[in-house]
């Protein structure tokens, strides 16, 4: 059994501090993103390590948990979409135009990730160093519009195959929609947005270079 992580667009104010509490905070949430014993890149994208807060386990554990203003979430994506479009290739260029866009169109104030599960991989207190870390090497990556090999960093996001950006699928990189749609293997029978007449959506609030040329997709193997 995997050990999961969950990314929710929320009215709530922070994640709740007993488990009562729970069904109060997924009244006032959105979409729900589930990630299998990590934390996808593109949701590290949306935060920065100011954006850690604390929470205790039933057990007495504490570790940090994400959690941005939307806004806020977004202008970051804003600023360095252009590099993730070099990091990561035409291939996914509709994937980065898209994910931005269903955050905005939940409409919910705060970006929040429980992260409890993936901490648990980690010795007490050893799961935030990890994680400031990560945002760390983010940042240089995303300054150097290359995604550099890093193995804390590579285990944490799931890209053993980091080098080789072609070959993640979409699930690795952002995790997927706990709805009907099944986002994004929706977009497994879309048109890439290189193909003529495909157009690529353009985020609400977002903004964003025009779209470039993009290779013809090759089929995504999911994982």
């Amino acid at each position: 059994m995997s050990n999961r992580a969950n990314l929710y667009c929320t009215d709530a104010e922070g994640l709740p501090e007993s488990d009562d509490g729970y069904a109060g905070f997924f009244a006032r949430s959105g979409r729900e993103y589930e990630a299998s014993d990590c934390l996808p890149v593109l949701w590290l994208a949306l935060f920065r390590d100011t954006d850690l807060r604390p929470t205790t386990d039933e057990d007495g554990s504490t570790y940090p948990y994400l959690f941005a203003p939307m806004p806020v979430a977004l202008e970051r994506w804003s600023a360095d979409l252009p590099a993730w479009r070099e990091m990561l290739g035409p291939r996914h260029h509709r994937l980065l135009a898209e994910w931005p866009t269903r955050l905005a169109q939940d409409a919910r104030a705060h970006v929040l990730v429980r992260t409890g599960e993936v901490a648990a991989f980690h010795e007490p207190g050893a799961f935030e160093p990890v994680l400031r870390a990560a945002f760390a090497h983010l940042a240089r990556c995303v300054a150097d519009r290359r995604l550099h090999a890093d193995g804390d960093f590579q285990e944490l996001v799931g890209l053993p195959a980091i080098g080789s950006p072609g070959t993640l699928s979409p699930f690795a990189l952002v995790g997927g929609c706990n709805e009907r749609e099944r986002w994004p293997e929706a977009l497994e029978r879309q048109g890439d947005p290189g193909e003529p007449g495909a157009a690529m959506p353009t985020p609400q609030g977002v903004k964003g270079p025009a779209p470039a040329p993009a290779a013809r997709r090759p089929w995504w193997r999911l994982w």
